[in-house]
């Protein structure tokens, strides 16, 4: 069993503002109870700059904590293995000191789950194993929905966009293939209340009471059998555009969870745009055949031989 002895650690820029207790959780080798560090508390062992600690304080950038010994259950990862995985493997649309926008693949989950051990948040964890504050995804798309997540790379960069998110600073809009002809040619309003229903073992989005539920849609291309929309966000509520769209009869191709039946090449809703302090960035899906959208965009063209949706 590895032990530890006493440690001294100093608050770095990255770390400052999150409360004593998340510090600790993010910075202590895995094997650690929390019972653990309550203890440390309680009885004065663990110190911020030689004074007793509460789990709640915030820290500030240079104060100084002092671990008591310890010992852990499990043996760490050597080197090697830090090293090999340090790797982001996923694309990155923008990065700062702060900052993480990522341009995440439909299939992936952005937390891990039962059956889906891989996810946004493993991925980040492996890649900065070693940094001070491990990134943290500030918000959830679906797993089959691909396109951009915002990350924070500081605690400081993360409350910001979590703050954000919540008075609603931040814009976010999708594009989306629906079934059938959208019968607006102009922006329109989606007004809906949507509740949470259990369905055997499994939960079920419906429209027509709960908690409001707001988005505008605006057609980009109108086909007989199909339709390009681009939607904006001004709620974010679980599968919101999902049921929305499904209970006008247009529900997004491939979403089997809501009503599509029809062959699809996958779910075709993508997290296409964020705006947030003068800043917007983009992210293009790249959908087969009928369902390329990068001409309708004024990209560049799909290519002649292009195979058809599945």
């Amino acid at each position: 069993m590895p032990q530890f002895p006493v440690q001294q650690w100093t608050v770095t820029e990255a770390e400052a503002g999150q409360k004593l207790f998340n510090f600790l959780k993010r910075r202590l080798r895995r094997g650690v109870p929390t019972s653990l560090v309550m203890r440390w508390m309680r009885s004065g062992e663990l110190r911020v700059d030689g004074k007793r600690a509460t789990p709640y304080q915030r820290l500030k950038v240079g104060q100084v904590l002092r671990i008591p010994p310890f010992a852990v259950d499990e043996e760490l990862p050597d080197e090697a293995a830090v090293v090999e995985s340090a790797t982001l493997d996923l694309p990155v649309l923008f990065e700062n000191e702060e900052l993480l926008v990522i341009d995440k693949p439909a299939g992936l989950p952005v937390q891990p789950g039962t059956g889906h051990g891989d996810a946004v948040s493993t991925r980040l964890a492996k890649a900065y194993a070693h940094a001070p504050f491990v990134p943290a995804a500030a918000h959830r798309i679906d797993r089959d929905t691909a396109g951009i997540v915002m990350v924070g790379k500081t605690y400081h960069g993360l409350a910001r966009l979590l703050e954000a998110f919540e008075t609603r600073a931040i814009h976010k809009t999708y594009l989306a293939w629906v079934r059938g002809r959208w019968p607006f040619a102009e922006e329109t309003v989606l007004s809906d209340r949507l509740e949470k229903l259990w369905e055997g073992n499994s939960q079920r989005i419906h429209a027509g009471r709960g908690k409001e539920a707001l988005a505008t849609a605006e057609p980009v291309k109108i086909r007989p059998d199909a339709s390009l929309l681009l939607l904006t966000l001004h709620t974010g509520r679980t599968h919101q555009l999902r049921v929305q769209l499904s209970s006008r009869k247009h529900a997004i191709v491939g979403d089997r969870k809501y009503g599509d039946r029809a062959p699809a090449p996958g779910l075709l809703l993508h997290a296409h745009a964020v705006a947030w302090e003068g800043r917007e960035f983009v992210s293009v899906p790249v959908w087969p055949g009928p369902w390329d959208v990068r001409s309708m965009l004024g990209l560049q063209q799909p290519p002649p031989d292009e195979a058809p949706p599945a």
